[in-house]
């Protein structure tokens, strides 16, 4: 439970400990601008984040095969593309677009088209609204939940949200104990030492130690 003592939009995430950027992985599709022809994006892990969009032609090779007499203009592109295939598809995990969807205008008649996506795999965001004196619950499948964008307000103690033990905690006690174990059995050894009991005097005759061969 995460308690807040104003209010504040809270955008939180769930993040992968394993990774140390939000983005998982990024994939590039391209579909040919045939009638039924179906732009499929997906997603094993994460959310779809389209990075890039493309429905015209940039090259030659491209979708080309079959259509080369319809492969003039090599500079075309419509406009707004992306913004149509991010409406559709980012925060899914799957998603489909036929390329008759993006046929609204035409950036370059007679040439033979295609549809072009480069999209990310990132962690799922999701965000709450919390009044004043009101608490929220955020749950996450996997991973641990990180607050920002937090305004005009504070989160409540950590404790609320992760465990104290953590792995990094009970090896620091750990590595305490074994510290204090070591020190201790230290100071044993020094409170056992004993003096010698029996000197030899210096003004007495000395010490001969007969030798034989």
């Amino acid at each position: 439970m995460l308690c807040f003592m104003s209010v504040l939009w809270l955008a939180a995430t769930c993040l992968d400990t394993a990774t140390a950027s939000y983005a998982l992985s990024t994939t590039k599709v391209t579909t040919c601008d045939t009638l039924g022809y179906v732009h499929r994006l997906s997603c094993e892990r994460g959310v779809i984040a389209v990075q890039a969009a493309l429905y015209g032609r940039l090259d030659r090779e491209t979708c080309s095969e079959g259509w080369t007499n319809n492969l003039k203009d090599i500079t075309c592109s419509q406009s707004g593309t992306k913004a149509v295939l991010q409406n559709r598809c980012d925060g899914k995990t799957t998603c489909e677009v036929i390329t008759n969807a993006f046929r609204f205008s035409d950036p370059c008649y007679g040439t033979y088209k295609y549809l072009e996506s480069t999209y990310a795999c990132v962690l799922e965001v999701s965000s709450s609204v919390v009044c004043e004196h009101y608490n929220t619950r955020l749950q996450c499948g996997q991973g641990q939940i990180q607050g920002f964008n937090v305004s005009r307000g504070q989160f409540s103690y950590a404790s609320d949200c992760a465990g104290f033990f953590s792995p990094g905690i009970w090896m620091g006690l750990m590595t305490s104990l074994l510290m204090v174990l070591v020190l201790t059995y230290g100071l044993h050894m020094i409170m056992q030492l004993r003096t010698m009991d029996r000197f030899d005097d210096p003004k007495g005759p000395a010490i001969s130690v007969p030798q034989t061969e």
